[in-house]
Order: structure tokens, then sequence, then C-alpha cells
């Protein structure tokens, strides 16, 4: 997949596909968002915030 622009702040250029598993309702499925630079660390901070949550849990 070809990303055109960050899907994040709609940004137009360079993004990246950045991929995470989400689980719900005891089922694991994978997203996937056009991500560009500016963003990805933002959005890598907010998934790992959630997998620690459920680590301590």
């Amino acid at each position: 997949m070809v990303c055109k622009n960050c899907q994040l702040c709609g940004r137009e250029g360079q993004a990246d596909l950045v991929c995470s598993w989400i689980l719900a309702d005891g089922e694991v499925t994978e997203a996937c968002w056009c991500v560009c630079k500016d963003c990805r660390q933002h959005l890598e901070d907010r998934v790992w915030s959630v997998y620690r949550e459920l680590l301590v849990m």
C-alpha cells in the first residue's frame, strides 16, 4: 500500500504504513494507518500506553 497523506493530521506527502493489533470483544484484529514522520511517535506512544495498561491489569 502506498501512502499519499497522513491519516492523523491530513498532511499530504511522505507517510509510512504503521500497523498494530487491536483487542476488542475477545478478538484480535490488525489496524493500519498511514502516518507521517511527525505523527508517528505520537501514535506509537498512544498505542504503547494502551498495551501498558493491559499488562498492568
